[in-house]
């Protein structure tokens, strides 16, 4: 759009807003206002959500890696016990053992 389009917009704009009765002009601002009010109560609370989204992926993360280190301690305590119960059976089974 050239300049000499907007301006002939602006001035037809003027025109229409000068024929719009103050009261008119009063409920359109308010309902602006209001709809302002609206999309930032949103806009917030969409932040405050992606927030709490973000915090509940830090906890769940860092439990994911502490459950690892616990699956991983666990691991080895079974492979210990295991390899104790094996060792044990082989000394005890010398042990009880009677000499003909």
């Amino acid at each position: 759009m050239s300049g000499l389009q907007n301006k002939d917009i602006t001035e037809s704009q003027k025109e229409q807003d000068e024929n719009v009765p103050e009261e008119e002009k009063e409920k359109l601002i308010n309902i602006d206002y209001k709809t302002t009010i609206s999309l930032t109560n949103r806009i917030n609370n969409t932040i405050a959500l992606v927030q709490r989204v973000e915090s509940v992926k830090q906890d769940y993360d860092q439990k994911q890696a502490g459950n690892q280190i616990l699956q991983t301690y666990i691991n080895n305590l079974m492979t210990s016990n295991v390899l104790s119960s094996a060792g044990a059976g082989a000394v005890s089974g010398g042990i009880g053992k009677k000499d003909g």
